[in-house]
């Protein structure tokens, strides 16, 4: 039932909890005789809106829950800018995200155990991924899935439908839905308290041993940014932050995929920029579509499909190219998007290589908490990327052909033509895709590993979490 027809989600304000304490403070995400407290920066916008999937992976909307700020110039791409996105909300990025569920590869999971973390290989980690699912569109089998597609055992390059993560209600299912749902959150209140629109400031260690143990967590009702004094020392000191513990890893090896979009104009009412572009009378319809059918295009994602293909097998049986077709334009600079591609029919093809090289960073503007942090994508700083950054645009290039041959009107291409293409097989070198690439290359906000698990002394990139997922230099 939603909440205006019965209690509303538990939320609490700081100045209510701000001298209580608590045995576990869970910062951005029961055992009867212990408290819990949950921090979260955002509210809880548990609202009907918020569930209906087109609508709520939009994260232009000026009311939404998606908030940005310019990451930094990316030095070996024009030095382009780019916003970076986070949902500050009770349930983070899954209010935003595509809804795409995905275990990722079998064959990964194996190579973190054969990297020294037996814990993490894919029999290990199965039992727990069965016991978090919910399958509704597939029977019932040991790996939740059909033998010829999603088995573990099954070749990993394909084209398929994805899993998503929706209910039977067509009503998006976040974090927040499947771990800490309203009824769960009522059920506890009285050891449970989830006190938004917080901010943790800082972290007070105490020594009572050999590695610092958390005394206390200082928040507030400000925004953004924390401050526990446990990173590069060398960053903490320019800061003029006192170091609790020189832990060089953290926030230094930002993981993603790299999309480039290539993008062809189709009919205008074969694109998403048909609805777009008629709130009242499309929009209206597909509205009540979804309210009385739960049917239509707000019912579902914009992303449906991938195809993945393993063009290079160095490591394994692992994908390192993925297309994504999407009815709509794919480029990431939003006032380009309103100024020109909004205005007709596009498809695109997100090409994206998902084994690259780069990595980027997060570092701290300033010691204030209330700033942005600076994001360095670190795109195409390894220029090894560039050769499956090309292999990925040409294999999208070929696929539209096929799609074009089949009898689908793609009118012309807008963003990479075949004449490109030619310029560089008759001059021998790859001069046009590499200026493409450059200018079109994007995040897939799929960031990862910044903290990474791997030994706190490795050799290539410092550990920060152990194979339980424990900061190394903090105990409590």
């Amino acid at each position: 039932m939603w909440w205006p027809f019965g209690r509303k989600y538990p939320e609490r304000r700081v100045e209510e909890v701000d001298s209580l304490e608590f045995d576990y403070v869970i910062v951005g995400g029961e055992i009867p005789e212990l408290s819990v407290l949950v921090l979260e920066l955002g509210p809880a916008r548990d609202t009907f809106l918020s569930r209906i999937p087109m609508d709520s992976a939009n994260i232009l909307k000026v009311d939404g829950v998606a908030k940005s700020w310019l990451a930094e110039p990316m030095i070996h791409c024009n030095d382009r800018r780019t916003e970076f996105y986070r949902g500050e909300v009770l349930g983070g990025g899954s209010w935003i995200n595509a809804m795409v569920y995905t275990r990722g590869c079998k064959a990964d999971y194996d190579l973190w155990a054969a990297l020294g973390h037996p814990e993490w290989s894919f029999e290990k980690v199965l039992p727990y991924f069965i016991k978090s699912e919910k399958t509704l569109n597939q029977p019932q089998s040991n790996y939740r899935g059909i033998a010829d597609f999603n088995g573990p055992g099954a070749h990993p390059d394909g084209v398929g439908s994805l899993d998503m993560t929706i209910d039977d209600k067509s009503q998006r299912v976040s974090s927040l839905d499947a771990f800490l749902p309203r009824e769960l959150a009522l059920q506890r209140e009285k050891n449970l308290i989830i006190c938004t629109n917080a901010i943790v400031s800082h972290i007070v260690f105490s020594q009572k041993g050999k590695k610092p143990l958390v005394d206390e967590v200082i928040f507030t009702s400000a925004r953004k940014g924390i401050d526990n004094g446990i990173r590069p020392r060398d960053h903490l000191e320019k800061h003029a932050i006192d170091v609790v513990q020189d832990l060089p890893g953290v926030d230094s090896n930002l993981a993603d995929h790299r999309g480039i979009p290539v993008a062809w104009e189709v009919l205008f009412k074969e694109s998403l920029a048909y609805v777009a572009n008629s709130p009242v009378t499309v929009g209206g319809i597909e509205f009540l579509k979804y309210i009385f059918f739960r049917s239509g295009l707000l019912s579902m994602p914009a992303q449906q499909s991938a195809l993945f293909d393993i063009l290079s097998f160095l490591r394994g049986m692992v994908p390192d190219a993925e297309l994504i077709p999407i009815a709509f334009s794919a480029m990431d600079n939003p006032e380009e998007y309103y100024r020109l591609w909004h205005k007709f029919g596009i498809f695109s093809l997100l090409s994206i290589f998902t084994q690259p090289k780069s990595v980027g960073s997060v570092r701290l503007a300033s010691s204030n908490p209330r700033g942005n942090p600076k994001v360095d994508f670190g795109i195409l700083s390894d220029p090894e990327d560039y050769v499956f950054a090309r292999k990925v645009v040409r294999l999208s290039l070929k696929l539209g052909d096929a799609i074009k041959a089949a009898g689908f009107p793609l009118i012309q291409n807008l963003t990479f033509s075949h004449e490109q293409l030619e310029k560089d097989i008759k001059s021998g070198n790859n001069e046009e895709i590499d200026e493409f690439i450059r200018g079109r290359i994007r995040t897939c906000f799929r960031w990862a590993s910044s903290c990474r698990m791997s030994p706190e002394h490795d050799a290539t990139t410092p550990g920060v979490v152990d194979d339980e997922l424990r900061v190394y230099v903090v105990s409590g």
